[in-house]
């Protein structure tokens, strides 16, 4: 519903989350129409990486420093994470949505991400939903 608004006035926004997945993400493009939708999902796979970087996290609300220091549990959450990543993956290639690993080259990747939300369209200007 709070697509449909944001499309109706006009407003470019971005809807993040794990809740928004390929499938209901190409239900809302089938029944609103294409133009009015950008999907890009982003994902983790390095169980590794992830236990690294997220310990390096400087976030002051993180969900994961503030809920555990075990190392054991880094890695449990790690794997949650790039099992989710590779379901997302899978699902997005399905409905032919984009999907980036952002393991490596980060700036790069959030740099390309940004690129393809901001990409031209033949489209008259009007509010359009970006699912990341």
């Amino acid at each position: 519903m709070f697509s449909i608004c944001e499309i109706t006035d006009g407003n470019d926004y971005i809807i993040e989350g794990y809740h928004v997945t390929p499938a209901l993400a190409a239900r809302l493009m089938k029944k609103y129409g294409r133009k009015n939708f950008r999907v890009l999902f982003i994902v983790k796979r390095d169980i590794k990486k992830f236990v690294a970087d997220v310990k390096k996290s400087s976030t002051p609300n993180d969900w994961v420093i503030g809920g555990t220091k075990k190392q054991e549990t880094f890695f449990k959450i790690g794997d949650m994470i790039s099992r989710y990543g590779r379901w997302f993956e899978k699902e997005a290639a399905k409905y032919k949505f984009a999907a980036v690993n952002m393991d490596e080259d980060f700036e790069g990747k959030i740099k390309k991400a940004v690129n393809f939300i901001n990409k031209k369209s033949n489209v008259k200007k009007r509010g359009r939903t970006t699912f990341l």
